[in-house]
């Protein structure tokens, strides 16, 4: 566990939070946000996979995606509002087919660190009840996997878009 230098515990023999992150071998780094998607691996201090893209599906000048404007019960049906649709579908497939590919390394990874908003949530996390391996990816039953809401390796990264 990390801790506000205020609240750490008397026990100083395992140093400091930055010297623990030092001693980890695995991190991930996952971002989502408003169609942006951006997620690297490290070793060390090595990259050793990285993958970004992005898809048109927040309003412009409205603000927010589409689907949050679908679920307000006033649903468009407009040309542009069908594409944005499309492309939510194509950005949810897409961090799915990663997370897929990169199961191995989000296995073994030691911390990692998110950026996922909470209307993205959903996308990343699955609530697994008698889950055998607390720190693993859940496979669903549609082949498509997720964290555990209460994998310990999991930090928000918290900064503004």
């Amino acid at each position: 566990r990390y801790y506000h230098p205020e609240d750490a515990p008397d026990d100083e023999s395992e140093g400091t939070p930055i010297e623990k992150l030092g001693k980890l071998n695995n991190i991930v780094v996952l971002l989502c946000h408003g169609g942006y998607f951006s997620a690297a691996v490290f070793q060390g201090k090595n990259v050793v996979a990285h993958k970004t893209f992005h898809h048109y599906v927040t309003r412009k000048k409205q603000g927010g995606r589409q689907s949050s404007k679908d679920k307000t019960g006033k649903k468009p049906k407009s040309g542009g509002a069908s594409i944005r649709r499309y492309n939510e579908q194509k950005h949810l497939n897409e961090i799915r087919e990663l997370f897929r590919a990169w199961k191995q390394y989000l296995n073994n990874a030691d911390l990692i660190f998110t950026h996922i908003p909470q209307s993205n949530r959903g996308d990343f996390f699955h609530d697994a009840k008698n889950s055998s391996e607390p720190s693993k990816l859940i496979k669903t039953s549609k082949g498509c996997y997720y964290f555990q809401k209460d994998d310990e390796r999991v930090r928000p990264l918290p900064f503004s878009t």
